[in-house]
């Protein structure tokens, strides 16, 4: 196992293969793991391809999406950027793509949510104007409503789908701790609740 050289921001595994990209914010750059051993084996620097801070990345089988300051930029695995995105005011700090390949992504600081589909039109954009702006990890389940970890109300969130509502679906009295982020395993029978002291929590569904 090799370390890193500064601190990771995001990590995206591939589908169908046995490596992941992180983020690496102060580098604004891109390494590529293997996840079978930790690896380290190919770094990207994003300097001089995107212009603002790089945090969030997502990928699917054949597209990168990379997040920046009022910007989302799908990209094919090459790092070509295809689409561009615009995204208001802030940095998107976190992205991911749904089980039908719409992106989702948190425009940290002005709370807001937006979601894209395949062809780059807007599903929705949705404001969590009553929850903190310290919202981190981003995850869809199997009907595509989004779940949004926000730390410091200690809360899980869940959007609709179509962006139609918000509610608070876990909380401080079901054992989260300030979560951090959160994720599905492939059935979408569990859901896995990562907190800020490390601890995990996981929930059927």
């Amino acid at each position: 196992m090799q370390n890193l050289k500064c601190k990771p921001w995001n990590i995206a595994i591939i589908p169908d293969t046995d490596e992941a990209i992180v983020s690496l914010v102060p580098e604004q750059a891109i390494q590529y793991i293997k996840i079978e051993n930790l690896a380290l084996f190919k770094k990207v620097s994003l300097k001089k391809k995107f212009s603002s801070e790089k945090r969030g990345i997502a990928v699917t089988k054949d597209r990168i999406a990379i997040g920046c300051c009022a910007m989302d930029y799908i990209c094919n695995m090459h790092l070509g950027v295809i689409t561009e995105l615009a995204v208001g005011g802030g940095t998107v700090f976190y992205l991911h793509f749904d089980n039908i390949d719409r992106l989702c992504c948190i425009v940290r600081l002005v709370n807001e949510i937006y979601c894209f589909n395949k062809t780059g039109k807007l599903s929705f954009k949705y404001s969590l104007n009553d929850y903190s702006i310290n919202t981190n990890g981003i995850t869809s389940d199997k009907h595509e409503n989004v779940l949004i970890a926000d730390t410091e109300t200690n809360s899980i969130i869940q959007v609709g789908s179509n962006g139609e509502y918000h509610k608070q679906i876990l909380e401080g009295k079901d054992g989260i701790k300030n979560p951090i982020t959160l994720f599905f395993n492939k059935t979408f029978t569990k859901l896995f609740v990562i907190n800020k002291n490390g601890s995990v929590n996981i929930f059927g569904c």
